[in-house]
């Protein structure tokens, strides 16, 4: 696994976790692994073996591996327009 496949592992499967709404502990009880497991891997500590990923796998309900390291979604970023909209509402209201 390259460092750029264990970075994105890393995000999915904090972001798999928490979309989850599973803590450490629920996920690792999920997949049949250690709390400290999750958290090495989500920290980048360790790298997964195959079993563990087939594990994790089946935690998410997901269909393949691949899918756990496909790229987080990132997350959406609200437009300066709105912060600046926002501004001129406080200023009007100010008034």
């Amino acid at each position: 696994m390259t460092a750029r496949q264990t970075a994105q592992l890393c995000a999915r499967l904090k972001a798999l976790r928490v979309a989850r709404g599973y803590t450490m502990r629920r996920l690792a009880v999920e997949a049949g692994i250690s709390s400290g497991t999750v958290s090495e891997l989500e920290s980048g500590r360790i790298q997964p073996a195959l079993g563990t990923m087939l594990a994790l796998q089946r935690a998410f309900g997901l269909s393949s591996i691949e899918e756990l390291l496909a790229p987080a979604p990132a997350a959406p970023v609200m437009p300066s327009v709105q912060f600046a909209a926002l501004s001129e509402l406080s200023a009007v209201r100010s008034a």
